[in-house]
């Protein structure tokens, strides 16, 4: 059943998986825009969704504007009191510090002028998705999804090739997945049912898609979802381009094409990053460099340029989460992206564990997903 065929809120559903791969995707364009209108409702109807919306057009807005000052913008951040404050909080790491001559930043409109419009507006698109999560009544869950969608963000950032693509890398990762983040905001109970059909059964049958379970619960994909908000907040066509994510196997040659690029840049950041956090950090190494083995020539960098990457990519990683004193519990999956990337003795993947990896891999990009 999709959300556009109720008049109520939707309620999570709990087919098999064989159940789930059955149901059809949709009905056309028409029946997608209904259902798009009709979860975009009950994402207004949360008291936060609004603010959230109407502080990313507008910083998103004013970062692209020709005529508009950089005192328009600094004074449009310092509307937030709270994204003000975890802002500067931020540019006063080591990551950024340098900048300032080794001084301390103290105002927004020193920050912009040393980090530029492109790096404020991503540190601030980013930090608005925090200070909406700390306030849900799942916390630790959404925490270790922003942790997540920031280390994707800041791996393609260190893995672009090109500097001046770099800004834009880090915001088509981060919003690779918007849909499955906002529905983790918005509608909990939808993101565990499609949880329950991504995952493999007591039974041991294999679980589907996360495209075919969104679609089942939702009644469109995540994907279909992060696009069409994208939309409703202006975001610009180039940053949605990335956000599709590409299908088929990784291309065999460097890709020439700037926006081609970046979508596969985005999709390998984020596979990097999902793989840091679900695998054991004893079986990161090995499983990280295969990865990085299929996407390297395609993105015209080095095999070895991953691993160096993710080493960035954490410390800035670990220098933001103790800056905004993101407490993260020990059991919590997103200790696992701090975590310093180490060979194991028998770091190797065989064979017979690499199959699985690809066979994977090449199902999910089959489908679409």
């Amino acid at each position: 059943m999709s959300a556009s065929a109720s008049a109520s809120p939707a309620s999570p559903i709990g087919p098999t998986p064989a159940d789930a791969t059955a149901s059809p995707a949709g009905g056309g364009e028409a029946e997608a825009r209904l259902t798009l209108d009709y979860l975009l409702r009950r994402m207004r109807s949360k008291q936060d969704f609004p603010a959230l919306s109407a502080s990313i057009s507008r910083v998103q807005a004013l970062s692209e504007s020709d005529s508009d000052s950089l005192q328009t913008l600094c004074d449009e951040i310092l509307q937030d009191v709270a994204l003000t404050q975890k802002l500067l909080r931020v540019v006063n790491t080591v990551q950024y510090r340098h900048a300032g001559g080794g001084g301390g930043i103290g105002t927004v409109s020193r920050a912009v002028a040393l980090i530029g419009f492109a790096g404020i507006r991503n540190l601030a698109l980013s930090l608005v998705l925090l200070e909406r999560m700390e306030n849900k009544s799942h916390a630790r869950r959404l925490r270790e999804d922003y942790l997540r969608s920031l280390m994707a963000a800041a791996l393609a950032r260190e893995l672009c090739p090109s500097p001046r693509e770099a800004e834009e890398a880090f915001l088509g990762a981060m919003f690779h997945h918007l849909g499955r983040s906002l529905t983790e905001f918005y509608f909990p109970e939808e993101a565990e049912a499609v949880r329950r059909l991504v995952s493999p059964t007591e039974a041991g049958q294999a679980g589907i898609t996360e495209e075919a379970a969104s679609t089942h619960v939702l009644g469109m994909s995540y994907e279909a979802l992060g696009l069409g908000i994208a939309r409703q907040w202006g975001l610009p066509e180039g940053l949605q381009r990335a956000m599709r994510r590409p299908v088929g196997e990784v291309p065999q040659r460097s890709l020439e094409d700037a926006a081609e690029r970046q979508r596969w840049l985005a999709r390998a950041s984020n596979d990097m990053a999902d793989l840091l956090l679900e695998t054991p950090p004893e079986q990161a190494h090995a499983r990280l460099h295969a990865l990085a083995q299929r996407h390297a020539r395609a993105l015209g960098i080095t095999a070895e340029s991953f691993e160096d990457a993710v080493d960035k990519a954490r410390r800035q990683l670990t220098q933001i989460t103790e800056a905004l004193d993101l407490q993260l519990p020990k059991d919590s999956r997103a200790q696992r992206l701090l975590v310093p990337l180490t060979p194991a003795p028998d770091d190797t993947l065989t064979l017979h564990e690499l199959t699985p990896t690809m066979t994977l891999e090449r199902t999910q990009a089959s489908l679409g997903t």
